[in-house]
């Protein structure tokens, strides 16, 4: 049984030259990106730091408000005012890097 199972074998040769050269991302960036974001985060309220990080995992406000247990109008209002907060941090960074 082995001998014929070891027949049916497929064997796969692989030419180097067909695969060309494999480049694998540098994670590096990723993570200081990251670091970044979340330290950005921190600067928020709780409530805007929850939602925006519900946001983030790709939960919808529906989602999100059945699971912290409040009206989505608050998860949305909450939503709102992070992204304005976020931006005006990420301004207010941006210009002060370009000094």
């Amino acid at each position: 049984m082995w001998l014929k199972a070891k027949g049916k074998e497929k064997t796969w040769s692989l030419d180097s030259a067909a695969l060309g050269e494999v480049t694998i991302p540098d994670p590096c960036g990723d993570i200081a990106e990251q670091v970044d974001l979340v330290q950005l985060l921190r600067r928020l309220p709780a409530l805007q730091r929850t939602v925006m990080a519900f946001e983030i995992d790709g939960a919808t406000p529906t989602q999100t408000a059945d699971a912290l247990g409040v009206p989505g109008p608050n998860v949305r209002q909450n939503l709102r005012r992070a992204r304005q907060s976020l931006e005006r941090m990420l301004q207010e960074q941006d210009e002060g890097g370009a000094l």
